[in-house]
């Protein structure tokens, strides 16, 4: 059941009498004018166009208000502060709020689905629509929530706070059935695996959340609603199993990809430093050999094997006490394997850094195509859409064209 319009509007439930009807705490369930994402949304200029406010809830932690997490139950997203406004202004965001309450402009956007073949005219259409909406309807309020386990616990219950408060919905004054074709301009660029054919037909508003059966149908009449408290520890307990479920699967996704990444990384470095250590230090082992003297034991008969022999008695050493080549050889080798040659420290130094260039390039290069394809995403793209749009309008004024103004979309 969707609730629209003002208190004195028929068939609206206020908003005290829902929380009674819910079995709601006032004192944690409230619409606050100076949250931090009341605030976020309120700082946002007007040219910037926000729908679908009324879905965001902020659940605020004891002794960490300033820093809360705002979840938008519409699209079943848990967002920081510095998400918040990127995501209102998405494509993604307005498209699922166009779904629910003006579905006869949606299935105009429904001809292309996937958002990488959009292009900057069809941005611009829904930018429109939804500066149109936002222009009659104006922007509605955050919801929020004073404790994460609080929310937890009576997350259905908020649900239906949300879907039973206002929501601007289509009607015969304003349906935008006579905007063009939003990809008119670029269709011939679009693959035709991208197009999709969109037979249009008369489509009713849908709620924007599917309620638990025992919230639907409410009025002012309807008996308060009492909840078997282990029911709702049941249900919370599997909200949170499908939340960690979905954090796992997340977390396995990057482990994997971290993994990847290392074995890659470890891959090479065992291919290529190997060969420059064992080059470089060779050449270095070689040259060392060749500054170190050689001597040659010559065994002699006569006098001066005598002589040799009765030096050695002399300085009291004896066959078993003298040290042999191997040894000496031993302690050659040992006393060179301790000292590595400075520039086979200096290019392991250098394979290192380049190593982790490229991973810096490799995470630029993610994110710049992340970009590409969802432009929207980026947390200063709102500015930068606003300084494009100007700049471009006044080409145009100057050029003589008339651009394409919101009030004659419908």
């Amino acid at each position: 059941m969707l609730v629209s319009g003002d208190k004195d509007e028929p068939g609206v439930i206020a908003h005290e009498k829902l929380l009674n009807l819910l079995g709601l705490d006032a004192s944690k369930v409230a619409y606050i004018e100076n949250s931090p994402t009341q605030k976020k949304v309120g700082y946002t200029p007007k040219s910037t166009p926000m729908v679908g406010i009324e879905y965001l809830v902020e659940v605020q932690d004891i002794g960490n208000k300033q820093v809360p997490k705002t979840n938008c139950l519409l699209c079943e997203k848990c967002l920081n502060l510095g998400e918040v406004t990127s995501h209102l202004i998405s494509a993604s965001h307005r498209l699922r709020f166009l779904e629910s309450f003006f579905p006869t402009v949606r299935q105009k956007f429904s001809k292309v689905p996937n958002l990488i073949h959009w292009k900057s005219p069809a941005y611009d259409f829904l930018e429109s629509i939804a500066l149109r909406i936002q222009t009659k309807f104006g922007r509605a309020q955050v919801l929020t929530i004073q404790g994460t386990d609080y929310f937890a616990a009576n997350l259905e219950a908020i649900k239906a706070v949300v879907e039973y408060r206002k929501h601007c919905r289509e009607d015969e004054t304003l349906n935008f059935k006579s905007i063009p074709d939003p990809f008119g301009s670029f269709l011939n660029n679009i693959p035709k695996g991208g197009l999709v054919n969109v037979i249009h037909q008369e489509v009713e508003c849908k709620p924007g959340i599917v309620l638990a059966r025992q919230f639907q149908n409410l009025s002012d009449d309807s008996p308060a609603i009492v909840v078997d408290p282990d029911v709702i520890k049941k249900e919370s307990v599997l909200n949170r199993i499908s939340d960690m479920r979905k954090n796992l699967s997340n977390e396995k996704v990057d482990l994997d990809r971290m993994m990847q990444y290392k074995r890659e990384v470890t891959k090479e470095k065992t291919h290529n430093l190997p060969n420059i250590v064992g080059r470089v230090g060779g050449a270095a082992r070689e040259d060392e050999e060749e500054d170190l003297p050689t001597f040659k034991i010559r065994k002699s008969t006569g006098p001066r094997g005598l002589i040799s022999k009765n030096f050695a008695k002399k300085q009291n050493l004896s066959a078993d006490n003298r040290p042999n080549r191997d040894s000496r050889r031993r302690d050659k080798s040992a006393s060179r394997d301790r000292s590595i040659s400075p520039f086979v420290v200096a290019m392991q130094n250098y394979d290192k850094f380049k190593k982790m260039e490229a991973a810096m390039l490799k995470n630029v290069t993610i994110r710049k195509e992340l970009y590409q394809k969802r432009p929207e995403d980026h947390p200063n793209y709102a500015e930068e859409w606003k300084v494009f749009w100007k700049k471009r309008y006044g080409e145009l004024i100057n050029q003589g064209f008339y651009t394409f103004l919101p009030a004659k979309l419908c």
